[in-house]
């Protein structure tokens, strides 16, 4: 049955950001031509693309599809900038480090300097990787091949990562356990799985109950898989053998739901039902599960053939574990302003550790509407709003996530407005595009 809700607040997406840098990472690894469709161009992905063009690649844009093809000749002596993104910045630091002969200086941006960037630097040394942090950027000499496996028993990865991980020998590999120490982001374990190839002898790892966003280090191994890669989960372990990136030749991104979050949310607050065209079901994109929690709050949730739409009802308070989606937070902090009891979410400490210190930020801007909101014993409570708030001025701080989530109250508050839309290219060039669609609708 194809979607009935046409003309009632159905748009499109592109695709996910996440999924795109992983593939991006991956397609280094190629050396033939890979199309991938349904790119997002978004200033997080272009970071990205723009290094690969410093490295070498050759890239092209056909409407919505990227077109990657390996160089010629590779450029050992890049310097590459890298502005906001910081699944980019992990992830190519690992690809660089195994890359025989390069002498990279990659320069990062005042807003990343700010991020937690000492265990990666730690984990890089650990694994053979020769890196040095040198003000606002990174010097990488890249060596025949990286190990998570050190014969000699000097103990150096180990005393390196006694924050982040314990290392003990596993058959050939290794066998790793992440620790539970914050703040600890699954992008440094993504960046090490995507970059297997490098790997001597393969890789085998275990996460503990509790891996901050763990969800992301199964959409890396889903994209991981597409592309030919054999993995073996057992449990919390993955073990992948020594091998290389197989190419399919076309690799279609799904859409961002992330970015669909926030009008699945404008669809909770209304009557008519407003979604997304998807022929998706199921993914390993975390915030998909945000739907799950749309329904629990009383939402209705409309899936046909071809979209995914939400429909408001009385909206009631929920208690979630929000560690697998960070993102979302900020959404369901001001749907809980809605709702007919309070809403205490839980695990987003991490949240201090984004573009900004959403948690503060988030507490500082509600409160400005009268909004009863504090963040105690690690647990964020929302009670519903009681009066309609005077005219502000929310501020965003340049922070893509605040932009859209506030975006919510200014569309229910005429008297409401955002200080800046700056920081929303990060992500979402074309958010206020879909929301114009959507009040149209």
């Amino acid at each position: 049955m194809k979607c009935r809700l046409n003309g009632q607040g159905i748009i499109t997406l592109p695709g996910s950001k996440s999924i795109a840098i992983r593939a991006l990472i991956i397609a280094s690894f190629l050396d033939t031509t890979l199309k991938l469709q349904n790119f997002p161009w978004c200033e997080d992905t272009l970071t990205l693309v723009r290094a690969l063009q410093d490295l070498g690649f050759e890239i092209e844009r056909n409407g919505n599809d990227l077109i990657l093809n390996p160089a010629g000749e590779y450029n050992l002596h890049p310097k590459i900038e890298i502005k906001d993104s910081a699944a980019a910045l992990r992830f190519l630091l690992f690809r660089l480090a195994g890359w025989p002969e390069m002498q990279a200086r990659v320069k990062i941006s005042p807003q990343l300097t700010l991020r937690p960037l000492d265990p990666l630097v730690d984990i890089i040394r650990g694994i053979g990787g020769r890196i040095e942090k040198d003000g606002n950027g990174f010097n990488i000499r890249g060596t025949e091949s990286l190990s998570l496996f050190y014969k000699n028993n000097t103990g150096i990865f180990r005393d390196a990562m006694s924050r982040v991980i314990h290392q003990v020998p596993f058959k050939k590999s290794v066998h790793t356990v992440l620790k539970k120490t914050a703040p600890i982001s699954s992008q440094f374990l993504s960046g090490i799985l995507l970059s297997t190839p490098l790997f001597r002898e393969g890789i085998s790892l275990e996460l503990e109950t509790g891996q901050v966003s763990s969800s992301y280090i199964d959409l890396t191994l889903k994209v991981m898989k597409s592309f030919g890669m054999k993995v073996k989960q057992e449990d919390k372990r993955i073990t992948i053998p020594e091998q290389n990136y197989h190419n399919p030749g076309k690799y279609w991104i799904e859409e961002d739901f992330s970015s669909a979050c926030y009008f699945w949310a404008i669809g909770a607050l209304s009557r008519k039902a407003v979604g997304v065209k998807t022929l998706v079901r199921s993914t390993d994109q975390a915030d998909f599960g945000f739907l799950t929690i749309l329904e629990d709050m009383g939402a209705v949730v409309i899936r046909d053939e071809d979209c995914i739409a939400v429909k408001g009802k009385t909206l009631r308070g929920v208690t979630v574990d929000m560690i697998e989606m960070p993102d979302q937070v900020l959404t369901l902090a001001v749907l809980a302003l809605f709702a007919d009891s309070p809403t205490e979410i839980r695990n987003i400490d991490q949240l201090r550790y984004k573009e900004t210190d959403r948690i503060t930020n988030l507490i500082t801007e509600l409160r400005k509407l009268g909004a009863d909101i504090s963040y105690k014993g690690r647990v964020l409570t929302v009670k519903p709003l009681q009066n309609r708030p005077e005219n502000r001025k929310l501020h965003t701080y340049n922070d893509h996530r605040l932009i859209m989530a506030f975006s919510l109250l200014t569309l229910i508050f005429e008297g409401l407005e955002l200080d800046s839309h700056e920081g929303l290219d990060k992500s979402f060039p074309a958010f206020f595009e879909k929301l114009a669609e959507i009040i149209k609708a």
